[in-house]
């Protein structure tokens, strides 16, 4: 997990106007290009939201999003600079890892991998962490007040791309294009790449200098054509790089919105007729057996959602501000109905995730997400050699026939309607599959806890390092 500090701006009266919820209204914003759009996709009536940024603006004294005419939909708004600065606060909680990311990548069957994000969110961190040895590629730094520059990690020769403009009064493009280094020396490290043994070539940072050239641009893409990329990319709204992120054999990672806007559904509503008592807030290793369903799916989703028929366990996920829902229905078909009738308005795709499947890592969530992102057209779910599992992962496109189920099914009608559009992870242990029907079952998972808790076993390494 990864730690998060999450500021509350009060005013003189105590009285919160800035925090998580106007942050996520300017990410989605930022995302969707209109406040209108940014209010439906968080379930927020348009005059609402308008008057939560309203607010904002007045207490802090500066404006968070300007108008914008025109356009596709006739207008929409986009973020200040003072908007940009106040949006970072709402940073994933949980983080995927580089043996994660990999995993990911590897099962998308995708050639390249883009890293991109605002500044300050890790790019180049991770990109030390999925390649911790020196990798042929280029390099560029900027040295502020002066200019950028880019390097040859093979041969270590270096040329300035950027100068500083020192009458620019942006935060945005202050270094102008040395152009001619671009279209001779850039465009000359590019091909040299493609001569060199690796099948991988690394490039740190691709932005708005890059955008200015085509033949650098020209270069790169005889270079996709035929080496395998690892890229960090600025996360700016220009044509080059937009174009680069949608290339269909293209693997993005955004680390502001690593897993998108995911919604997860936990079952909970199980009787537990084999299991004799309600099995779910029965101890396994120090705590209820759906806890570990609760902190595994912590910090992935937009929305999750807990279903349930005991309201011992909405008095569980109450005191840990998790959203419940209560039901009086016996059946799977009503979980999901009901499930899907409160979030499917406000998320792209959802999980259904078992409460009584305590082994299920966070990092396999993570990597399904991840999939799914960058595959959005199919069905998700991890799998061990023959056997497939859960959590399974639905794109929206399915939301109206998981809303009408037949009665006592589940999502597998769907998954075996639909075969040609279901994808599988492999799992690293086949013990993440398992869940819990029965009290011998409970005890041989205990069992099986304890004696890994030593090298936590069912735990992911950190350090999953790609090696080429």
């Amino acid at each position: 997990m990864k730690a998060v500090t999450r500021i509350t701006f009060c005013d003189d009266n105590d009285e919160k106007f800035f925090g998580e919820g106007p942050c996520r209204l300017l990410h989605a914003i930022e995302e969707t290009g209109s406040l209108r759009s940014a209010a439906i996709s968080m379930g927020l009536a348009y005059t609402k939201a308008l008057r939560i940024i309203k607010n904002a603006e007045a207490a802090l004294g500066f404006p968070l999003t300007t108008r914008c005419v025109g356009g596709k939909s006739g207008g929409g708004s986009t973020l200040t600079p003072q908007g940009q600065n106040m949006k970072p606060i709402g940073t994933p909680a949980f983080m995927p890892t580089a043996s994660c990311i990999w995993k990911s990548f590897q099962t998308s069957g995708k050639k390249h991998l883009i890293l991109t994000g605002d500044r300050g969110s890790g790019k180049t961190t991770l990109l030390s962490a999925l390649f911790p040895y020196p990798m042929p590629g280029l390099t560029s730094w900027a040295v502020p007040k002066q200019g950028v520059y880019l390097k040859d990690n093979f041969s270590s020769k270096t040329v300035q791309i950027g100068r500083f403009n020192p009458d620019s009064t942006g935060a945005e493009n202050r270094m102008l294009p040395v152009l001619d280094a671009f279209s001779q020396t850039g465009v000359s490290f590019l091909r040299a790449c493609a001569d060199v043994s690796s099948d991988w070539i690394t490039i740190d940072e691709i932005g708005y200098l890059e955008s200015t050239c085509p033949e650098y641009q020209n270069a790169l893409s005889e270079l996709m054509a035929c080496k395998h990329l690892l890229m960090v990319v600025r996360k700016q709204k220009l044509p080059f790089l937009d174009s680069l992120l949608a290339q269909q054999d293209v693997f993005v990672l955004d680390l502001d919105q690593p897993y998108g806007n995911a919604g997860c559904i936990l079952m909970a509503s199980g009787q537990g007729r084999r299991f004799g008592e309600n099995k779910l807030l029965t101890d396994l290793a120090g705590k209820p057996l759906i806890q570990w369903a609760l902190d595994a799916s912590a910090g992935l989703f937009a929305h999750r959602l807990v279903v349930t028929v005991h309201k011992e366990i909405e008095q569980l996920c109450l005191s840990q501000d998790i959203p419940v829902l209560l039901h009086p229905f016996p059946d799977r078909n009503d979980m999901i109905r009901l499930g899907m009738g409160e979030i499917s308005s406000f998320i792209d795709r959802c999980a259904f995730l078992p409460s009584d499947q305590p082994m299920i890592l966070p990092e396999t969530i993570a990597s399904l997400l991840l999939c799914a992102k960058n595959l959005p057209d199919f069905i998700w779910r991890p799998c061990s050699s023959d056997t497939v599992g859960s959590p399974v992962i639905f794109p929206s496109c399915f939301f109206e026939e998981l809303k009408k189920l037949p009665p006592k099914k589940g999502g597998n009608v769907i998954v075996s309607r639909y075969p040609n559009l279901v994808r599988t992870l492999p799992v690293s242990y086949s013990e993440e599959l398992k869940d819990i029907d029965t009290k011998e079952e409970l005890l041989a998972v205990s069992q099986y806890l304890e004696q890994q808790s030593s090298n936590r076993r069912w735990r992911f390494d950190d350090c999953g390092a790609f090696a080429p």
